[in-house]
């Protein structure tokens, strides 16, 4: 990053309008840990060029949040924008893309095979663990002494 040049939000959330109420909580509970996020709902604002913002989002987030539904998966919009970050990272070891599943339903196509985090059909609480623990390294927060399983 250059001096002088602004610092990249940690996430864009990525929803259709039948998911806006995730799109509220999930921008609230990674605030409220400290990351900064673009979404459309606080963003973009009136006379804005929709696909510009966008455009400009995708570029200025490190990480890209998709509220998967039955919606979002039929919404030719979403579908440009985790397209364009797929992209960038095929095979998912950058971990650019963030799926959250928030309905029950079969995931498939190119998103399929991606681990994602279930936020649906649980409490709060395990909701929001589950987002904040699926966001970090598995290998940064293992046990670095983890007990013998066997008999001592």
């Amino acid at each position: 990053m250059t001096t002088g040049a602004p610092r990249k939000a940690d996430f864009f959330i990525s929803y259709t309008r039948a998911d806006s109420a995730w799109a509220e909580w999930t921008a609230k509970v990674l605030e409220d840990a400290g990351h900064t996020v673009v979404v459309q709902f606080l963003d973009f604002a009136v006379a804005d060029n929709f696909v510009l913002a966008m455009e400009r989002a995708l570029a200025g987030s490190q990480r890209l949040v998709l509220l998967l539904s039955q919606a979002y998966m039929r919404s030719g919009f979403t579908a440009a924008e985790w397209s364009a970050v797929f992209r960038l990272d095929p095979d998912g070891r950058r971990r650019l893309l963030v799926p959250l599943l928030v309905e029950d339903f079969e995931l498939d196509g190119l998103l399929g095979p991606r681990i994602h985090i279930p936020l649906h059909d649980v409490d709060e609480a395990t909701a929001r663990r589950r987002l904040l623990d699926g966001l970090q390294d598995p290998r940064a927060t293992r046990n670095p002494d983890p007990p013998f399983p066997g008999r001592s």
